[in-house]
């Protein structure tokens, strides 16, 4: 039972770990997809097992030390859910996996969202992969979103059954950021297709009153033509079915990355939508120094800290279960716990 390695040993490298502790939340109940057309939709679990699995996998063998967070238990009002968000509060970063956000945001109710917020309000980083970066997001802008970046995701690309690879672009300051690899193929699994949201909106003050604005935001990849290839019986169903429509993906985001300041409201940069080579902000608490230990309020996080940077990053696409993607999944998610390239 030996597990895949899709990562190589870059333990010397700025994106290591080095034993950083990093949450990943699983598990979770399951969801009944609609059906669509001829496709009968089926169920699908809030935190995808498989996709938990080769993320743990990656993190770890990049030197992360990962802690597994079950997301039912991190929204319970009980003993144990109090005593996982204490665990949760003391990771630098939150990875939220594929799934599906709609049981995902179920799980977590308004102790689970609290508790993820109080990490960004900290200076920690939140990275949403497909389902995480819906829930993330403003998604299709439904009440369970929670609009934490101004990124908008488009409903014809989920909950259709479209699952194969897809060809992405990077920009040049992604590649720098998150390697070479960015530009190339990546399995694709009803995965967002995602766009800034011009002008930004007003960023949702809930479930905590801490006022946040948003310092920065880079699209660090797009879709490129020809969009996804299909992989199976299924995936070419799902492009017959959506017919001109799949061609909308070529162009639109595929890994977002914004700087969300929370506490006292500084007046930072005014946003600029696709801004993937502007100004580089200077960003105050969002390096590699250790979060500071504080009382852990009834929210379940531990008291923001007025003025923090945190950081989060959409992937929209499947880089835990590409070969050769590990690198990229390691960095974007060492980009989020704060730490920078030289």
């Amino acid at each position: 039972n030996q597990k895949t390695s899709y990562v190589a040993d870059f333990s010397g490298q700025w994106w290591a770990g080095r034993g950083t502790r990093i949450a990943l939340l699983c598990g979770g109940g399951m969801y009944e997809r609609p059906v669509l057309g001829q496709w009968s939709g089926g169920a699908i679990q809030a935190c995808d097992e498989t996709s938990c699995d080769r993320i743990e996998e990656t993190l770890e063998h990049a030197g992360f030390t990962v802690i597994k967070i079950d997301i039912e238990q991190l929204g319970t009002d009980s003993a144990i859910g109090a005593s996982v968000r204490e665990t949760l509060s003391s990771c630098r970063a939150v990875v939220i996996p594929g799934g599906h956000d709609i049981p995902q945001a179920a799980a977590l109710g308004e102790l689970g969202k609290a508790a993820l917020a109080c990490i960004l309000e900290r200076g920690g980083g939140l990275v949403g992969i497909c389902a995480g970066a819906w829930l993330l997001g403003h998604g299709t802008s439904l009440e369970h979103n929670y609009r934490w970046l101004p990124v908008a995701c488009d409903p014809k690309f989920g909950d259709n059954g479209l699952v194969g690879m897809a060809s992405l672009t990077a920009s040049s300051e992604g590649a720098a950021l998150l390697g070479d690899g960015l530009t190339g193929e990546v399995m694709f699994d009803e995965s967002p297709s995602m766009s800034i949201i011009d002008p930004a909106p007003a960023l949702s003050l809930e479930p905590t009153t801490a006022q946040r604005t948003i310092e920065r935001i880079t699209v660090d990849a797009t879709y490129a033509s020809p969009g996804v290839k299909a992989a199976s019986f299924a995936g070419c169903a799902a492009l017959e079915r959506m017919g001109e429509a799949a061609e909308m993906l070529v162009g639109t985001a595929a890994v977002v990355r914004g700087v969300v300041r929370s506490g006292r409201k500084t007046g930072g940069s005014e946003l600029k939508a696709g801004d993937a080579g502007g100004t580089e902000f200077k960003v105050e608490d969002a390096g590699g120094s250790e979060l500071k230990a504080g009382r852990i309020d009834g929210k379940g996080g531990r008291e923001p800290t007025p003025g923090k940077a945190g950081r989060v990053v959409l992937i929209g696409p499947h880089f835990e279960m590409t070969r050769g993607g590990g690198e990229i999944l390691a960095r974007a998610v060492a980009w989020g716990a704060g730490a920078q390239p030289p």
